[in-house]
């Protein structure tokens, strides 16, 4: 019952955060974040409730509002219905363009892709006294005193072999289906014809003009040809429920488009995939019931804590809830004593965080969390 995005689940007379802007324009916040506190291990050992849900909620709209909420709610998620979406949540985010697949604002998402996840607790200590000022100092900051790399190993599933989707091809140098039902719904034929148009604007032919392999003449006719069956295809898409199933016929015919037009889709192909798996699994209780072992398989490893691969682990920060900040430009530093970090987020494409090298920073005082004031918890947004 714990989750990013989507819609949270609440009880009877929840409201969903809004506040009003200084124009005058009441604005709902998006939704992040919820926690089913009774499945955090040890949470009244570490200062956190050991029942009911927390909630967060933030305005998208990096460094305009910086506006959010933190809600505590008692009762038991499984007995909670999903929130109405207000008319008045805006568009995640305040730039279009970090959707690699939205076209016009009609596209641009309000809510944030589902992802449920485990709450799990790391601890750090076991490492000696600090043996100088600066070793004492970097402590105070992530990972403090937590030995990253054993901690995640100890989770089942932490630490995961690192895979993507790599084109391949068959003895004639023809693309391969990446798996047997590609493209599987409408939603992904969106997808694939948003990235072919981004790639038709890349001039990825000039270099086969270049070596005589295409006149000019042909370059234009090959790009008119793609043109017009991603204007063919995305016209149905439109008309179409995203969610809704391909038949073989009509998912035939999309592959069919990037076998026509190799040149130009190998580009674009592995990043078609990746993301419409990431939007069938987010959309998707049973994303199984739709996608094969494979397919699942090719994201798997983008959603763990760390990965191995041919250049050694790789571990980005984890989300966190408690713990201490990373040190980013902002003013963690002066908060630490007499603030504590409740919960700390960075960017992860793979679940739509799109922050860049910004850092979303919750912070709350002791006595504050201890009373369950979470109405007094303070955001702070930083950047390198």
């Amino acid at each position: 019952m714990s989750y990013w995005g989507g819609v949270p689940l609440v009880p009877e007379g929840f409201a969903w955060p809004s506040f009003t802007t200084p124009e005058g324009v009441e604005r709902a916040l998006h939704f992040i974040m919820q926690v089913d506190c009774a499945a955090i291990p040890d949470a009244d050992r570490i200062g956190l409730p050991g029942q009911g849900v927390l909630y967060f909620f933030v305005d998208l709209d990096w460094g305009r509002f910086w506006e959010s909420r933190v809600l505590h709610v008692e009762g038991d998620p499984r007995l909670f219905a999903p929130a109405t979406v207000p008319a008045t949540l805006p568009p995640a985010y305040g730039d279009r363009g970090v959707w690699d697949w939205v076209r016009s604002d009609e596209d641009w998402p309000r809510l944030l892709p589902r992802w449920s996840f485990d709450p799990m607790v790391v601890s750090g200590g076991g490492m000696g006294p600090p043996v100088d000022e600066d070793d004492e100092a970097e402590r105070r900051f992530w990972p403090g005193t937590i030995d990253v790399p054993a901690a995640l190993a100890a989770i089942d599933g932490g630490i995961v072999e690192s895979r993507y989707y790599q084109n391949a091809y068959d003895s004639d140098r023809r693309l391969l289906r990446p798996f047997a039902n590609f493209p599987h719904d409408w939603h992904t034929v969106r997808i694939a014809m948003s990235e072919l148009a981004r790639q038709a604007t890349r001039g990825h032919l000039n270099r086969f003009v270049a070596r005589g392999d295409m006149s000019e003449a042909e370059r234009d006719a090959f790009m008119v040809a793609l043109h017009a069956a991603i204007g063919q295809w995305t016209e149905r898409a439109d008309r179409a429920a995203p969610s809704a199933p391909l038949d073989a016929a009509d998912s035939d015919g999309v592959w069919q488009v990037f076998l026509d037009f190799q040149e130009i889709a190998h580009f674009a192909l592995g990043n078609v995939v990746t993301e419409s798996i990431n939007a069938t699994v987010a959309s998707n209780p049973s994303p199984e019931r739709i996608l094969p072992a494979e397919a699942l398989a090719l994201v798997s490893s983008r959603h763990a804590l760390g990965t191995r691969g041919e250049h050694g682990l790789h571990i980005n920060t984890p989300d966190h809830l408690l713990g201490t900040p990373s040190y980013v430009q902002g003013d963690a530093e002066e908060r630490l004593g007499e603030w504590r970090l409740l919960f700390e987020m960075s960017s992860d494409e793979q679940i739509a965080h799109f922050f860049g090298e910004g850092v979303y920073q919750f912070w709350i005082r002791p006595e504050d969390l201890a009373a369950r004031r979470f109405d007094r918890v303070e955001l702070n947004g930083s950047a390198y």
